[in-house]
């Protein structure tokens, strides 16, 4: 394969299938060892055609069975919907904070006034929606998230470690 048909490589639709055929789908809490993907497969850990493959096969698993396959200790684990949400979460939070770091770019890094005008328009709108967004997510998290309990720290003395 040529450097400039990146896009245009070996398809995964046949490596996805014997997957699917050797899988199936699999239940919430099924480990897959990444050897056993190895043998049914026919491909080997570590390399491109591995993630490409796992890649689409676990996208499909997703998009078409509502299956997500986590990566753990080299292996596959089928999520619960617990372990779905927690993923979810995390990358809820992790946006919240490429947001938060877009702000500070555009609010201390650039001198609006050095933009041109289209480039002003367009940091008035981001300045402007992080700010409606990041604001959102605060209140949203003021009234979601329960009040958490202050951890209790008893008191030790030097003698109870005797």
């Amino acid at each position: 394969m040529l450097k400039s048909q990146i896009g245009h490589g070996v398809p995964t639709r046949a490596d996805v299938e014997q997957l699917m055929k050797a899988f199936g789908l699999p239940d919430a809490g099924v480990v897959i060892a990444y050897a056993q993907v190895e043998e049914a497969g026919h491909i080997r850990y570590g390399t491109d055609r591995w993630r490409t493959v796992t890649d689409a096969w676990r996208k499909r698993l997703l998009r078409e069975h509502r299956i997500m396959l986590v990566c753990e200790n080299k292996s596959f684990l089928v999520a619960d919907d617990d372990r779905k949400s927690a993923c979810s979460s995390s990358k809820f939070k992790t946006g919240v904070r490429s947001l938060a770091r877009s702000r500070v770019i555009d609010s201390v890094y650039t001198d609006r006034d050095k933009l041109t005008a289209q480039n002003q328009k367009a940091y008035d709108h981001r300045m402007m929606t992080t700010a409606t967004m990041l604001q959102h997510e605060r209140d949203l998290r003021r009234r979601t998230l329960p009040d958490m309990p202050k951890p209790h720290t008893p008191a030790v003395s030097p003698s109870d470690h005797r």
